[in-house]
């Protein structure tokens, strides 16, 4: 059954390589060989996933079509697959997660994909794994209940990097979807105080709801 479900994930990714450019479907195939590793050597999960992004080398369009690539396939994975754990490292709350470790959970990035020229894939992608999670909340904290270590300054969840702020250094560990949701309540308020500003480039009011009920900002 592994065998089946890997040769499928394959085939997915070969019918995409067919519209792709010759650099993209180079990238493409390097991440599919990876699917395939991962199986073999049995790849930790955030293994595979820094090794899935390193490959993109820095290639933001890249990166996000990627990313709904996966939503769409993951999608459509859970009507043919029997035990859903087998495909776990694929499940869209993850892939959020993974995502968002590899960009160091900066929001700021984010909002770089959705005033660029990723927008239209990226705030698409947004919107449904918002969705995704409002759709089962009490999935979402399962899948990221694990724990995550950080070093932060009180409460706070943001890393730091002076040498004063060093000094004052706790070690804590929050569950990873806390730190999902902090990321995603930080998106939500620089895209709002843009937007008061008059100054984002379209109307975001969709992703903002979907971010506030999400990141229960109040």
């Amino acid at each position: 059954m592994r065998r089946q479900l890997w040769s499928l994930i394959l085939l997915s990714f070969d019918k995409c390589l067919l519209c792709q450019s010759n650099n993209e479907e180079e990238q493409l195939s390097r991440a599919a060989s990876i699917f395939v590793h991962c199986v073999s050597n049995r790849i930790d999960e955030a293994s595979f996933y820094r090794a899935m992004f390193d490959i993109m080398g820095g290639d933001d369009s890249m990166i996000v079509r990627t990313l709904n690539y996966l939503f769409s396939f993951y999608s459509k994975l859970v009507h043919v697959v029997n035990d859903l754990d087998q495909v776990q490292i694929l499940s869209p709350n993850r892939t959020l997660f993974h995502f968002l470790s590899f960009i160091d959970f900066q929001s700021s990035m984010m909002l770089e994909y959705l005033i660029s020229q990723e927008t239209i894939d990226f705030l698409s992608y947004l919107v449904s794994i918002c969705d995704h999670i409002l759709g089962d909340w009490e999935l979402f904290q399962l899948e990221l209940g694990e724990s995550y270590s950080l070093t932060a300054v009180s409460s706070t969840l943001v890393p730091l990097e002076s040498p004063k702020q060093q000094q004052q250094q706790q070690h804590i560990v929050v569950h990873q979807y806390q730190m999902v949701l902090h990321t995603l309540s930080n998106l939500y308020h620089e895209i709002a105080r843009i937007d008061r500003l008059g100054l984002f480039p379209y109307q975001p009011g969709p992703l903002l709801d979907r971010l506030k009920l999400v990141s229960g900002v109040g």
